[in-house]
């Protein structure tokens, strides 16, 4: 691979304003160029980069205390250094790779160079603050930020606590015992056969611990992170399948990423595998509202975003069950629980569905999105496969060893009574769909995201092709 050497010091191109960079940076040997483009018609600020970079490895044993991002202007005047984060480091062979984080501000139709600089045995490594703190206690972990704070049940990796602070209202969700019955949320539940017999009735398995598993927490100035992997466990201890989760919180982001895979360790029987879920009590909510997505529209027609009234009072005597039959599409853009008069809003923007199966196609079963009041709670979730009907084993659907279920969906709080709250969400929906466009420099340097890339951005700006009211 041929090894681009940026030239620091060049005469009479370094502005006044600069001068100090090109002589700070004399002892870096190396940098890559990550050039990122703004395609789309609006002004993105705070846009997270995350790249990966495939480095020789001789050049890139001091990664943890050299690296540095460094804003450019043109081919080689610096301008300023930027905050990052760097984290996957991993050597193999000749090569180390590694991801490198920050944040670019870029107008609309815009791009902007960014410098990696790399190979300095000397320096150590830049001191930055945490945007988003996370604590660990008792058998939890806690997030806050300047828009929500949640609390994560240690064993088994779902939220137990969200509250949102954009928004009058209070806690949206609280421990389990206040939950009443609805699913956990948001990673994904798994319905099964308790026993292996004709005569049958569902089983839902519960997500823990088992031997190895554990999790992985990123903190830094760009985002924090929690990685980690599950099982789901039957009554006698097996464990039909596993689950890898990734939790991402952004300090100047009203929203957080949740990415799952759920690989099924041998051929099971299931009745349901819900991914994508979100619930929160209906004391404290007015509407769920969903935004469709419909491919044979022509792209001069618009969507109607669909709302279902969950008060209490108008929902008087109407028994728990599915909303609209339970059977939305399963490519909703979106669905938000809301109450219209506090402004109190959760919305489940979908970033990705992608499963898969060794040699086939991925089991799937009436795959929709299944959205329900269930013993006061107002819950929705995203469900590959789902049987109604529960009573027999011949009515489960078998998931073969080795299929996996991948989804990623991005969960914002906001205030419904802040302007056009529709044409906001559908922008910020998109926005979130549409990651900003990257090159790296010299060719051969950057590496394709792969399955352990951290989910910031999702796949469905096809979606937002049509307008909306």
């Amino acid at each position: 691979m041929r090894i681009f050497i940026l030239l620091l010091v060049a005469c009479g191109l370094a502005r006044a304003d600069t001068a100090s960079l090109p002589e700070r940076y004399v002892a870096w040997k190396y940098a890559a160029e990550v050039q990122v483009r703004n395609t789309g018609p609006r002004e993105r600020l705070r846009e997270v980069i995350d790249v990966g970079l495939r480095l020789p490895a001789s050049r890139a044993g001091n990664l943890k205390g050299d690296a540095r991002v460094v804003l450019k202007r043109g081919y080689d005047e610096l301008v300023r250094e930027v905050p990052f984060q760097i984290y996957d480091i991993a050597t193999s062979g000749g090569y180390t790779t590694c991801r490198v984080a920050f944040c670019a501000d870029l107008p609309a139709n815009s791009s902007q160079r960014f410098a990696v600089f790399y190979d300095n045995p000397a320096a150590r490594a830049p001191v930055f603050e945490p945007m988003v703190r996370l604590v660990r206690s008792a058998g939890s972990l806690a997030v806050r930020t300047p828009f929500y704070a949640a609390e994560f049940d240690e064993e088994t990796g779902q939220c137990v606590g969200l509250k949102s602070l954009v928004a009058p209202g209070g806690t949206l969700y609280a421990e389990p015992a206040d939950h009443r019955g609805g699913s956990p949320w948001p990673l994904p539940s798994v319905s099964v056969p308790a026993l292996e017999t004709e005569e049958n009735r569902p089983e839902a398995l519960r997500l823990a611990k088992a031997s190895g598993d554990g999790e992985e927490i990123l903190e830094g100035p760009v985002f924090a992170a929690v990685r980690g992997r599950r099982h789901f466990l039957g009554k006698a201890g097996e464990a039909p399948a596993a689950l890898d989760f990734a939790y991402v919180f952004y300090a100047e982001a009203p929203h957080f990423v949740v990415g799952t895979a759920v690989s099924f360790l041998r051929d099971t029987n299931v009745y349901s595998l819900e991914t994508n879920a979100l619930g929160a009590d209906q004391a404290l909510l007015t509407h769920y509202l969903f935004r469709p997505v419909t491919p044979t529209f022509p792209l001069t027609e618009i969507e109607e975003v669909g709302s279902v009234m969950v008060d209490t009072a108008t929902r008087k005597g109407y028994p728990d069950g599915d909303l609209l039959a339970g059977m939305l599409p399963a490519d909703l853009a979106w669905n938000a629980v809301s109450n219209i008069d506090s402004g109190l809003t959760a919305t489940g923007f979908n970033l990705l569905r992608k499963d898969s199966a060794p040699n086939r196609h991925a089991a799937n079963y009436r795959a929709s999105t299944r959205a329900r009041l269930r013993e006061g709670w107002v819950e929705w979730s995203n469900a590959p496969v789902y049987v109604t009907a529960r009573e027999r084993l011949s009515d489960a659907i078998l998931v073969s060893q080795g299929t996996v279920f991948r989804s990623a969906q991005a969960v914002a709080l906001s205030n419904f009574k802040d302007g056009d709250w529709r044409a906001k969400t559908d922008d910020y929906g998109r926005r979130l769909n549409t990651p900003m466009e990257i090159n790296i420099y010299p060719r051969g340097t950057g590496v394709a995201d792969d399955e352990k890339a951290l989910p910031h951005y999702g796949v469905r700006v096809d979606a937002y092709l049509r307008g909306i009211r």
